[in-house]
């Protein structure tokens, strides 16, 4: 399979399995002609939703549609200054930009909100002779996404994707974290796509881009045990990955937290089946470790191999 090809396909599995999902996308203003890096806001969540595991399925979206060709950094790397802005003063994103050598007009700010409602709804069954109204709970989901250029403060692309639940549909369905990441998942592949073939990094990378799923632990702030950690786990890995199953997510779920690589060309120096633990000693993310191939100074890795044994080396 080629690069191209398991981009298009990451794509792909960031849209909801129902194509009748709408979606509207507007280009509010003509985007610069070469654009560097994608700075990503971390993901507001109105209602239910995990922050953390939605905001992974955005930046591995994110990585799929500049397919190698752009900086990016996940909402959990730049600190939020004033949320609502829409020029640099919004976040922490300049100086990192100029350490990382990307001028900040060629730079842009995605931000995203996702939403889940809640609606009481009925239908009347009928059966031989009688009938009777049943009543259920409908989900709606919504995500809106918008393709900031800061340096200007104008927004270059919005995109709204909506998707709900048939309260009476039968064999029940996805688990509603799971609705909700591929919602903003779609929603953040229909407006990068508005930007398709702008992307150009600030210098040359060194080696092949990477394909990878992001291992999650645990979230920190939940008191599950046994069983029940088991289960909340394997729905985090799914909505932090698009196109994961459930094998995948079983198998995933007995790794430690890290980046996994998925797929690597013949001599690679990170090869297939590879976990990612560290970065520069710390937590390993799949926006650092794609950044690391257009970096002027190598950075250390622990690496996991598929045996278990640990290696350590410097990236790329």
């Amino acid at each position: 399979m080629t690069r191209r090809s398991l981009a298009l396909g990451l794509l792909a599995a960031a849209l909801p399995a129902c194509s009748s999902v709408p979606v509207s996308t507007h280009a509010d203003a003509q985007p610069p002609a070469k654009l560097a890096a994608v700075v990503l806001e971390p993901v507001q969540v109105g209602g239910s939703g995990d922050v953390a595991a939605l905001g992974d399925r955005l930046t591995l979206v994110t990585l799929a549609a500049v397919d190698g060709q752009a900086l990016v950094w996940a909402g959990s790397e730049v600190p939020v200054l004033h949320p609502g802005r829409t020029d640099w003063t919004a976040s922490g994103a300049v100086p990192v930009l100029r350490a990382a050598g990307v001028r900040p007009e060629d730079a842009v700010l995605l931000r995203a909100r996702v939403e889940t409602a809640r609606a009481s709804s009925q239908q009347e069954v009928r059966g031989a002779g009688s009938s009777a109204v049943g009543a259920a709970e409908e989900l709606r989901w919504r995500a809106t996404v918008e393709v900031l250029h800061p340096s200007t403060g104008r927004v270059l692309v919005d995109a709204t994707a909506e998707a709900r639940a048939d309260p009476f549909a039968s064999g029940g369905g996805e688990e509603p974290g799971a609705q909700l990441a591929k919602v903003l998942g779609r929603a953040a592949a229909e407006a990068l796509a508005q930007l398709a073939g702008r992307w150009s990094p600030p210098r040359e990378p060194q080696g092949p881009p990477l394909d990878t799923w992001i291992v999650l632990g645990t979230a920190e702030d939940r008191l599950s045990r046994g069983l029940d950690a088991e289960v909340e786990r394997l729905g985090r890995l799914r909505v932090a990955n698009p196109g994961l199953d459930e094998t995948e997510a079983a198998r995933l779920a007995r790794l430690p937290p890290g980046v996994l690589i998925r797929q690597a060309p013949p001599g690679a120096r990170l090869r297939e089946g590879e976990l990612v633990l560290t970065i520069d000693r710390g937590p390993a993310r799949a926006a650092a470790l794609s950044r690391a191939r257009f970096g002027t100074l190598r950075v250390a890795l622990e690496v996991r191999m598929p045996d278990g044994h640990i290696r350590r080396m410097n990236f790329p």
